[in-house]
């Protein structure tokens, strides 16, 4: 929890041992657990909730490296019919959808963090982005920018789950 120290002084202050941990948070995501407090502990602990989703799947992205340094997939894998082939395209394809996961969990941050109220369902970078008070700042731009430079990862995720199929083109 060493990597959170900064966030928890800075955010969260002396109440840190009145949230739960990382782990407990992502496992216990539930409204209840954000509507047992007063107003200001419940929107510490949706940024704090929101913050660890967010920190975990870039972490978790880190493991697409070491699932293609392998030479040879397991005996498991074989022994259950998966080729290399697959194998490799199945993380490829899981990199893929999990980097455009990393945008949802990024607005639902700002969107608790700035308090816009936008549902969760409903929150997405266009809403964002077209938000009146925060058109013009600095944010979105770079909301904006990022959106731009992540267009064709979406455009492959949403192939992978849309359409069922992604060859990539090199």
């Amino acid at each position: 929890m060493l990597k959170y120290k900064r966030f928890e002084e800075e955010i969260v202050g002396d109440n840190i041992d009145e949230f739960f941990s990382a782990e407990q948070i992502r496992e216990n995501n539930e409204i209840p657990f954000f509507q047992s407090g007063a107003p200001s502990e419940n929107y510490l602990r949706r940024i704090w909730s929101d913050y660890i989703n967010l920190t975990w799947e870039i972490d978790r992205l880190k493991n697409v490296e070491v699932y293609f340094s392998v030479n040879e997939i397991p005996q498991h894998y074989v022994n259950g019919g998966v080729s290399n082939l697959e194998y490799y395209n199945y993380h490829y394809e899981h990199f893929r959808i999990k980097s455009i996961s990393i945008v949802d969990y990024l607005v639902l941050f700002i969107n608790h963090c700035l308090q816009l109220g936008i549902p969760s369902r409903k929150c997405n970078v266009f809403s964002i982005t077209e938000n009146t008070i925060l058109k013009a700042s600095e944010l979105v731009q770079s909301l904006k920018d990022f959106d731009k430079d992540i267009a064709e990862l979406r455009s492959d995720r949403n192939k992978i789950i849309h359409e069922g199929t992604f060859e990539p083109l090199s």
